[in-house]
């Protein structure tokens, strides 16, 4: 009655109707829109073979005829739905039951089955991804390897070989890669640039040094000279030598000092002696101060004729490095007309351009090669004027371009007459100069 405000007989006439049911359908009772119950009525009817979707009479009552396949459209009555619920056993709800848990232990069984399917299917595509990107590896690594086979004319042997020293050219690469960061490191150089401006200071403190070290030989006859830089082996000579007097000097110092200690041990003995004793010790006395004199003459004459000597060796080393620089600067102006040769009192190279400096790091490797060929004739003049010396130069002309290649064959064409050229080269250009000759 509270639900469909009637009598209970009246309500067994209510219909649970579904969501679609149109107004009007054999059925002027009570009407119940409720999906849940609905639904519910018609989940238990499908499940009971008995139930009101097997009604006898639903021939003759389509209100009563409800199937399995009942769409929303059907119509249920209360009463049918009632019995339908009385007359179900309790054994038949523990079947309801055991099916439920059935259904909930299959439905797991089907989503973990669905979990590894789908599992499987991620792992597949990617499997499938991994093969992908490997066939893309092999044929990029088969297209590689036919490139490196058709440079060696099919020939793997060589190809390996080929690779071999790839490796070992870019394992060389990689180390003086590995030197050139660590010099830029520790010159706290940015880059090659860096690097020339730090050698351009290292020759100015260099010139500096080398200045301060004249000075101190200048004042210290006997020490290694500044000219002596390019000769280490003179330098270490000389400094053992030098070491070595200063040996012979403590041990004669320390003979002189016992002597003295002697003396003066004598004179203590002679202090109350007679005077003849005093008088002899007087004479050993006078002639020690006069070995110590002549000692001394001949140091300081010594001393003078180094003096004279190192000055006449820097007398003719001026006069000689005047005439290497004019004939150097000679020849280098038939090649660059701009230029000066210029050598300092050490006999140390440097250019002069219009007036000013140019520092030999800035040349080019052709145009240093110039400067050191002309250098090579200007010596060549000085070392024997009398007799004209052969030359001999190995492909000296690599860096050099055609203009300042025809000054040099001019030169040598001028000096041939009285200087024999050999010139060794790997190039035909010089077969027309002078008479050829093939070496087997």
């Amino acid at each position: 009655e509270s639900s469909f405000g009637c009598r209970p007989e009246m309500a067994r006439e209510a219909v649970i109707a579904g969501p679609d049911v149109k107004e009007g359908i054999n059925n002027d009772g009570p009407r119940i829109k409720d999906s849940r119950l609905y639904e519910t009525a018609l989940m238990i009817n499908a499940l009971d073979p008995g139930g009101f979707g097997n009604n006898p009479d639903a021939d003759n009552d389509p209100v009563a005829s409800v199937s399995v396949s009942a769409s929303a459209s059907t119509i249920i009555r209360v009463g049918d739905f009632m019995d339908l619920l009385a007359g179900l056993s309790g054994g038949w709800w523990d079947e309801q039951k055991d099916m439920a848990a059935a259904t909930v232990g299959l439905r797991k069984e089907k989503a973990a089955a669905e979990q590894r399917e789908n599992a499987a299917v991620t792992r597949l595509a990617e499997e499938n991804k991994e093969a992908g990107k490997q066939q893309s590896l092999l044929k990029e690594y088969r297209e590689r390897l036919a490139a490196i086979l058709e440079k060696s004319q099919g020939n793997a042997a060589c190809a390996l070989e080929k690779c071999r020293k790839y490796k070992e050219l870019t394992a060389e690469m990689a180390a003086f890669d590995i030197r050139h960061q660590a010099l830029l490191k520790n010159h706290e150089a940015g880059d090659e640039a860096g690097l020339k401006a730090c050698l351009e200071r290292a020759g100015d403190e260099t010139a500096g040094f080398m200045i301060k070290w004249r000075e101190i030989t200048e004042k210290n006859p006997g020490l290694p000279s500044p000219r002596d830089a390019a000769d280490p082996e003179k330098v270490r000579q000389k400094m053992d030598d030098l070491n070595a007097s200063v040996d012979e000097i403590e041990e004669n110092l320390d003979g002189l000092k016992e002597k003295r200690d002697d003396l003066y041990r004598r004179l203590a003995r002679l202090e109350g002696s007679d005077p003849i004793n005093i008088a002899a010790a007087e004479l050993d006395l006078a002639e020690l101060r006069n070995k110590k004199y002549k000692l001394k003459l001949q140091a300081d004459a010594l001393t003078e004729a180094y003096k004279e000597l190192d000055a006449a060796i820097a007398e003719y080393r001026n006069t000689y490095r005047n005439r290497l620089e004019d004939k150097a600067t000679a020849y280098y102006k038939q090649v660059m007309a701009e230029r000066n040769i210029v050598l300092d009192e050490e006999l140390v190279l440097g250019i002069r351009e219009k007036g000013r400096p140019v520092s030999l790091f800035h040349l080019s490797k052709g145009a240093r090669d110039q400067l050191y060929i002309s250098l090579r004739f200007a010596v060549a003049d000085l070392l024997a004027e009398s007799v004209r010396l052969p030359m001999i130069f190995d492909d000296p002309f690599v860096s050099t371009d055609s203009a300042r290649l025809a000054a040099f064959r001019k030169i040598m064409e001028e000096e041939a007459a009285g200087r024999q050229f050999i010139l060794l080269a790997h190039s035909d250009s010089y077969r027309e100069w002078g008479n050829p000759v093939d070496i087997r």
